[in-house]
């Protein structure tokens, strides 16, 4: 709690108490990072102590930098396990038909395992994003892969970044939020120019407005200027898996080359729906026995120690 107030001069001072919470992000492993949120109420008193107004906020102190290859919070190296979210509702498509249900919808994942997510596909609500900063849950924000044409150097890709520059100056107080994502998936190259070009005017854009965290500037590929190396990769023989995501995976040679020291994170794998209808054999459609033993082999896929659980019963 703090307290406001107004001197003859027409200066303002503010003091602010000790926290009156810490959040931690869950851990998934010994690596662990930390929220710390500051609860405060901006109080307006008039000349004789008067109560005249009064506002409760909070805010949150955090750091996010990369070192040798890894991303820390607060100087302490994270593990992101992240789900990818695409926040649709069969009650309202992508409207949250409550604010219970985007709380719920964190607090599922979390017990699932996971300690953040990878916001995908839309805008999200700043109503989720107050509540991944309450519950200390960290996520990606990024703009919805609505049909942009990367190679069109013109009014597409000007009314774009304009539309990305609201997003990042709506949602950059978030704590929450640890990495801002402009693009997905800019695959097609046909005016190579335009397209580098797009990246290049996003990903500076971004740290123009917010220099305090990551630029993924494509999520998963091309990538021409950017903090994270992310890469997709949906290959469903996990031995292949572990080859592919080997080293460092570039799936587009010819136009985008990792920097040393970027963070490599496969931020889009696996896609298998579970359809019980199926039979065995299907790449992407598994039935009720196979599909728990492919996620155990998919998910058990470790290119970074070359090592390949066996899927036990």
């Amino acid at each position: 709690m703090g307290t406001f107030y107004h001197s003859p001069g027409g200066s303002y001072s503010f003091a602010i108490r000790k926290p009156t919470r810490i959040l931690r992000i869950q851990p998934l492993s010994e690596h662990r990072g930390y929220l710390r949120l500051f609860y405060i109420t901006l109080k307006l008193k008039d000349a004789d102590g008067g109560l005249l107004d009064n506002l409760s906020s909070y805010f949150g102190l955090r750091t996010v930098e990369l070192h040798d290859g890894f991303v820390y919070i607060n100087g302490r190296k994270l593990y992101q396990r992240l789900v990818l979210d695409q926040g649709f509702y069969p009650e309202g498509n992508w409207t949250s038909p409550s604010d219970a249900a985007l709380e719920r919808d964190i607090r599922l994942s979390m017990s699932a395992g996971f300690n953040g997510a990878r916001l995908h596909q839309k805008v999200f609500e700043e109503k989720f994003l107050y509540q991944a900063d309450r519950l200390g849950y960290i996520v990606w924000a990024e703009s919805p892969s609505w049909g942009l044409d990367c190679n069109d150097a013109g009014l597409p890709a000007r009314n774009f970044l304009c539309e990305w520059r609201e997003i990042v100056e709506r949602d950059r107080n978030h704590p929450s939020i640890i990495t801002w994502t402009p693009l997905n998936e800019t695959w097609d190259v046909e005016d190579a120019l335009a397209h580098r070009r797009l990246h290049r005017d996003a990903y500076m854009l971004t740290k123009d407005l917010d220099p305090t965290r990551p630029v993924n500037d494509a999520s998963g590929y091309i990538h021409f200027v950017t903090d994270l190396w992310t890469v997709h990769d949906y290959e469903q023989d996990p031995p292949r898996l572990a080859q592919q995501l080997a080293g460092r995976y570039v799936r587009f040679p010819d136009y985008e080359k990792p920097e040393p020291g970027q963070p490599y994170l496969i931020d889009e794998f696996g896609g298998i729906r579970w359809d019980p209808t199926q039979g065995q054999g299907q790449p992407f459609f598994m039935g009720l026995w196979e599909f728990p033993c492919r996620c155990r082999r998919i998910f058990r896929t470790s290119p970074w120690s070359g090592r390949q659980r066996p899927c036990k019963s």
